[in-house]
């Protein structure tokens, strides 16, 4: 399984098609902690809120990688893996292993870039939390991102519009997983409690997890029709 997530890394970090979602994230990045207009410029802003908006941004961001992850084969070489790794689901999880890197990877310069330009010093808690916030959102976007990828028939304009939709309905429905109850939480209580912070985190983690057994469920389908 290691060998496999190395190999879909590789896949990944190879493909110029990646350089897309990473580059806008770190622009996003760049902007949202830019002196005269980001969030963390302003010292009366929580750092939690600055690190909200680029923690809202990794999820469709991840959501595209996974897609990227399982087109980065051709069809010949994706059923020579499928046999290799001994079926649908160790396949998954190895892409989903390798994208999950990449997003820790991102999860870590978006905190470090945090805590290096703002002025006032960041706690252990806030650079965990900030962590844990991107990761969360990760997962959710990898579990959003299994739901556009092959098996599943999905062609590019469709995935966007519904990873498009998803974040749009997230971000203005009230409390509906995974980026509504985190903006809301952060923004309505600039130092939430670590229980709260917890169930937020747990609920983006959770529409991830869910998400994924949605789209692992409609591939098995998929095949035994």
């Amino acid at each position: 399984m290691t060998a496999a997530t190395r190999y879909y890394l590789r896949l990944l970090v190879s493909r110029q098609a990646v350089l897309a979602p990473v580059l806008a994230f770190l622009t996003l990045l760049a902007v949202n902690y830019s002196e005269t207009s980001g969030p963390a410029a302003r010292l009366a802003e929580p750092p939690l809120q600055a690190g909200a908006i680029t923690a809202v941004a990794l999820m469709p961001v991840t959501a595209w990688l996974t897609r990227l992850a399982a087109t980065a084969e051709s069809v010949p070489f994706a059923e020579i893996t499928l046999v290799a790794l001994g079926g649908q689901a160790r396949r998954q999880l190895a892409r989903s292993a390798a994208v999950l890197g990449i997003a820790a990877l991102l999860s870590v310069i978006a905190t470090a870039w945090g805590v290096l330009v703002n002025p006032a010093p960041y706690g252990a808690d806030t650079v965990t939390t900030l962590l844990g916030m991107h990761l969360a959102q990760a997962c959710a976007g990898v579990g959003v991102g299994i739901l556009i990828a092959p098996p599943l028939r999905t062609r590019t304009g469709t995935a966007v519009a519904g990873v498009t939709l998803l974040t749009v309905a997230s971000l203005v429905v009230p409390w509906l997983p995974p980026l509504d109850p985190m903006i809301r939480t952060l923004f309505h209580h600039p130092s939430p409690g670590p229980g709260l912070l917890l169930l937020i985190t747990g609920q983006a983690a959770a529409a991830g997890v869910a998400s994924a057994a949605l789209g692992t469920a409609l591939v098995y389908a998929r095949r035994r029709s």
